[in-house]
């Protein structure tokens, strides 16, 4: 027992009182998150999630190779949306619930790895690090966008928490180079391959914060060809073995392509009273400026000092931050209206989405996956007058894909 030694009984209190302390900020995180997302269980499934969910009912192998009609099923994403809903309707029988189940977990447990990384992350005093893990997780469980695209059955719940994993394992990796961290870090960027298609920005990104962490012998160890040989091979093994047809196929770079060109197909969306085919650059910044202008002005100050924190602090977290949210502000030139509500499930309702002629350049859908709180999605209630203008238009969700015949006929929830 330790307490035959004051200094060894002071260490075990002290013990008790920070795992106490973590124990306690992880179920504050988790219940706040929860509870704020709590309302995805509720209301009729749209459009969309009626996609995933057909194509869940196609089982495992028609998803892992991409059965004829499965890739416009999901929407040219990967199959990690459909593995996941097929798994809990297995387990929670089918349902709209448990349809949104996996994303709503996968949200959760986001907050609560961005806490990780910040406690593990920051540099200071014990109480600091604790502290800006509750802050982190705090404000991403809080944050309206993570709240928003958790409200429907779609990849971007769980890109949200890979890319949490994606940054924080390559700080990790950048700064406290080893073959476990390699490893992991490499699974995790190969769960964004299978879950969408940010995964080769993801790349681009690692690839720009590795070069320019090597220039800064000062900040810490070189993390070596070695270890970068063993992130190479495990994300092409994990992708290869979740998702063959991606490689094989090439499916992973055509719905990059399509998708880094996707400003192109513009959709209907009212926006400041008018409906517009294709929202300007500057949405993002006016809904949050109307809705939260504190969290605006927080993120925009934090893009500034990160830069400057590297500059002056030479820290490599700092450094491979910086890359993540600067690539991810320049390259998000063009945002459509990826925030646009999905339109109720109907019986009679037109289901008509031919593809839309190109009108518009610029790139859009890509840039904001470099953000950690994943903030790329705008509010339903914001563009809710827009539902009315999708049947006149022949739109349905939004989507510019074909017209198909294999849709299931779904009775309206009234």
């Amino acid at each position: 027992m330790p307490f035959g030694d004051p200094e060894r009984q002071q260490l075990h209190v002290t013990s008790l009182k920070r795992v106490s302390f973590l124990g306690l900020s992880a179920a504050t995180v988790f219940v706040v998150a929860v509870y704020l997302r709590s309302g995805a269980f509720t209301g009729a499934i749209t459009w969309d999630e009626a996609d995933y969910a057909y194509a869940a009912t196609r089982g495992f192998w028609a998803n892992w190779w991409t059965a004829p009609g499965i890739a416009d099923l999901r929407h040219l994403h990967g199959p990690l949306t459909t593995y996941l809903i097929e798994a809990s309707t297995a387990i929670l029988g089918r349902s709209p619930a448990a349809i949104r189940v996996p994303g709503v977990v996968a949200s959760c447990l986001a907050c609560l790895a961005i806490a990780g990384a910040a406690l593990d992350l920051t540099e200071g005093p014990w109480r600091l690090k604790a502290t800006a893990g509750l802050i982190a997780g705090l404000l991403l469980a809080t944050a309206p966008a993570s709240i928003q695209m958790t409200a429907t059955a779609k990849p971007q719940p769980f890109v949200e928490l890979l890319l949490v994993l994606n940054v924080w394992l390559l700080c990790r990796l950048v700064s406290r180079p080893s073959a476990t961290t390699a490893a992991c870090f490499g699974g995790s960027v190969a769960g964004q391959f299978v879950a969408m298609e940010y995964a080769p920005l993801v790349v681009a990104f690692t690839a720009v914060a590795a070069l320019s962490a090597r220039r800064r012998p000062a900040c810490g160890a070189d993390v070596g060809a070695t270890r970068w040989l063993a992130v190479i091979s495990m994300c092409a093994a994990v992708t290869l073995i979740a998702w063959p047809s991606g490689i094989l196929k090439r499916e992973i770079a055509h719905d990059f392509h399509y998708y880094i060109r996707y400003a192109r197909h513009g959709h209907p969306t009212e926006f400041e009273g008018r409906v517009l085919w294709q929202l300007p650059w500057w949405s993002y910044l006016w809904w949050y400026w109307r809705k939260f202008p504190a969290l605006l002005v927080g993120l925009l100050l934090s893009l500034v000092a990160l830069p400057v924190w590297t500059a002056v602090g030479r820290s490599r977290t700092a450094l491979v931050t910086s890359v993540f949210a600067g690539g991810g502000c320049s390259s998000c030139t063009a945002p459509t209206s990826c925030g646009s509500p999905t339109a109720p499930l109907r019986s009679h309702q037109s289901c008509s989405a031919e593809r839309s002629p190109a009108r518009g350049v610029g790139i859009g859908r890509r840039g904001s996956a470099a953000l950690l709180e994943g903030a790329r999605c705008l509010p339903a209630d914001a563009f809710a007058g827009a539902l009315r203008w999708w049947p006149p238009l022949g739109s349905s969700a939004g989507r510019p894909y074909r017209r198909r015949s294999d849709r299931p006929t779904v009775p309206s929830r009234g």
